[in-house]
């Protein structure tokens, strides 16, 4: 399974003021998660639409997510630094 990997405009913008090496980082955590979107997550929790949302960390960074599945979408909801 290959997902697109899609996040929105707001979140592209910050994630572009971080330190070029911590954007690779996380350009590497979404081409992971658009192979194997489930294999790391941590925990789920169910947002007010209804959508279960996963959360899952990589080293330094927590990523949410959750998945449109009829058109094969991976879409970011928030990247933070993880504790």
């Amino acid at each position: 399974m290959h997902l697109k990997v899609i996040i929105d405009a707001n979140l592209a913008e910050s994630l572009w003021q971080l330190p070029a090496r911590s954007r690779r980082e996380i350009i590497d955590i979404f081409e992971k998660l658009a192979f194997h979107p489930l294999s790391a997550v941590e925990d789920q929790i169910r947002a007010t639409d209804g959508r279960m949302i996963y959360r899952t960390k990589f080293n330094r960074w927590r990523v949410c997510f959750w998945i449109d599945g009829p058109v094969d979408e991976l879409r970011i909801v928030e990247v933070s630094r993880a504790r």
